[in-house]
This record gives C-alpha cells, sequence and structure tokens, in this order.
C-alpha cells in the first residue's frame, strides 16, 4: 500500500520539464489576464473615487459644508494608497478649497460668550429670556447682542471645523507616497 501511495504521489508531482512550451504559455497569459483584471477594477474604482471627491469639493465651496470636505478628506485618504499624480493633485484642491475659506486673523481663544448679560440697568441676570425685560428699547438691544453672539459662536464654530480639517488634509498630503500613476 505505501509502495503504490509513493508511485501515486510521484507521478501527481508537476515537473518543469514536463510542462510544455503551450501550456506554459497559456498559463503565462492567463497569470497576465488575472493581474490585467485585478489592476482595471481599482484603477476605475480610482477613478470613481476621485470623482466623487471632486464632487464634494464642489459641495463645500457652495454650501460652506464642513461634512462635504471632511469626507472628500477621508476618501482621499483612501485613495492616497493609488499613488497617484492625480490624488495629489486633489490633496491640494482639498487644501486650496479650505484655504479660501479660513479666516486668516481667527482667533480660537476668542470663544464667544456662554451667556449674554442683557442691560444691566435691567437687573436681570444672565441668560433670561428677552420677553422678561420691560422696556422695549433694553428688549431690543438684549436682542441685538443675543443675535450678534449667536453668529459669533457660529462663525467659530465653522472657522474652527475648517482648521481642524486643514490639519487633516496638510497630513493627507504630507503622508502621501511621492510617485505613483494611476
Amino acid at each position: 500500500m505505501a509502495d503504490s501511495f509513493g508511485r501515486y504521489a510521484t507521478m501527481m508531482k508537476p515537473s518543469v520539464a514536463s510542462t510544455s512550451p503551450r501550456r506554459s504559455i497559456m498559463l503565462g497569459l492567463l497569470a497576465m489576464s488575472i493581474l490585467l483584471v485585478a489592476q482595471t477594477v481599482p484603477a476605475a474604482q480610482a477613478e470613481t473615487g476621485i470623482q466623487q471627491v471632486q464632487q464634494l469639493i464642489r459641495t463645500f465651496r457652495a454650501a460652506h459644508d464642513t461634512n462635504a470636505i471632511a469626507e472628500a478628506i477621508s476618501l482621499a485618504d483612501q485613495l492616497s494608497a493609488r499613488r497617484s499624480s492625480r490624488v495629489r493633485a486633489l490633496w491640494q484642491e482639498i487644501i486650496r478649497a479650505l484655504d479660501a475659506e479660513i479666516v486668516p486673523e481667527f482667533d480660537s481663544a476668542g470663544l464667544p460668550s456662554l451667556n449674554v448679560a442683557p442691560p444691566p440697568e435691567s437687573g436681570l441676570p444672565a441668560g433670561v429670556a428677552p420677553d422678561s425685560i420691560a422696556d422695549p428699547a433694553m428688549r431690543a438691544a438684549y436682542k441685538q447682542a443675543l443675535a450678534e453672539n449667536a453668529l459669533r459662536l457660529q462663525r467659530y464654530q465653522y472657522q474652527r471645523q475648517l482648521h481642524e480639517q486643514m490639519e487633516r488634509a496638510k497630513a493627507g498630503l504630507k503622508n502621501l507616497p511621492v510617485t505613483g500613476s494611476l
């Protein structure tokens, strides 16, 4: 039994010398086809990803949507493994889009007020509802101060998000491999 197993194993063991030239060519062509298909699918996916990032950048520019630019950065980060000059251009476009929105003199320490105080003459504490103020002129001034603080808060949050996304984008560009093409 052991002898017949040994003969069977010897017969089934592939031998380089016994492979015909035609079979070698066919196996080579098959391997090249598989590699070509394997490279084509990711290339098509990369092209779709590039188009998605470009659309997200356009959305950010049109609507000032920081979620769109954050998603663009995440997608560009995934595409970075492709080592593509087009991906490098995407990172640069993301940075330009962010740079156009960032206010250079933004001070992250300049926080808006948590509670706005009504006019001192009202005798009321900070954060009180405007309708609590009987005098119409003081109430109008207090409403104006509340609106200004709300706008300051909105601007602060937007600039803070832009700075956070800029840090992510700069890191993504810095970590991008230097060579390659799509």
